[in-house]
């Protein structure tokens, strides 16, 4: 969870995939069964209803095989799977990942040269 305005916040769950087959239940089901039957969570909310549609998005909680690069693109953030296996946060890795990249395609412009 982290606060987006005043009385809002973003909340996400991790679950996993199996877990959400072996279920039969939507992430949304899932979700709000955590809102609703969590103590903690239920707690933290005090009541707080979603104002938007409920959404899922799976993320790579590891490392993924292969390349975040190909002739003229590079992948940073979620996109490139560089994600916190503990929290599945990722904002600090997106940020870290694009000012490396920037780096790089800097450098790689400069050259006049995109190439993996």
């Amino acid at each position: 969870m982290f606060p987006v305005a005043e009385n809002m916040a973003n909340v996400g769950i991790m679950i996993n995939k199996k877990y959400k087959l072996k279920s039969g239940k939507t992430i949304r089901d899932i979700f709000l069964d955590v809102l609703e039957n969590n103590s903690k969570v239920k707690e933290v909310l005090n009541g707080a209803k979603p104002i938007d549609k409920i959404k899922g998005a799976p993320l790579p909680l590891g490392t993924l095989p292969g390349p975040r690069i190909a002739n003229g693109i590079v992948l940073v953030g979620y996109a490139a799977a560089f994600i916190n296996p503990v929290t599945g946060g990722g904002i600090y890795f997106a940020i870290l990942s694009a000012m490396k990249a920037t780096e790089v395609l800097l450098s790689a412009l400069n050259k006049e040269n995109t190439s993996a």
